[in-house]
């Protein structure tokens, strides 16, 4: 940060924040974790990955969904033969009660 020349209160300034709002998360943990906005906004700055921010890398969720690999996997219900169960085809839609 210092390379770049900036200072907290700056950096601050910049997300549109009080003064110490960057030196508090650096120093004092507070908050907890950079909004969305914010860390993107950092990021672009710096030039870095948001992922370096505490953000999500490539292979986390993105909206709310999250990659499973499958797996061929046996079973079997008690003494007796095992079989292979194959995957059931992805859900297109989701159902509510209610």
């Amino acid at each position: 940060m210092r390379r770049a020349g900036e200072d907290f209160a700056g950096l601050s300034r910049m997300l549109g924040r009080n003064p110490a709002y960057i030196q508090q998360f650096v120093r004092r943990g507070v908050p907890k974790r950079l909004g969305e906005d914010e860390r993107r906004k950092l990021a672009r700055y710096f030039s870095v990955s948001e992922a370096l921010l505490g953000g999500p890398s490539g292979d986390e969720a993105v909206g709310g969904l999250v990659a499973v690999n499958r797996s061929a996997v046996r079973a079997s219900a008690g003494p007796g033969q095992s079989r292979t169960i194959k995957s059931a085809k992805p859900i297109s839609h989701s159902t509510r009660a209610g």
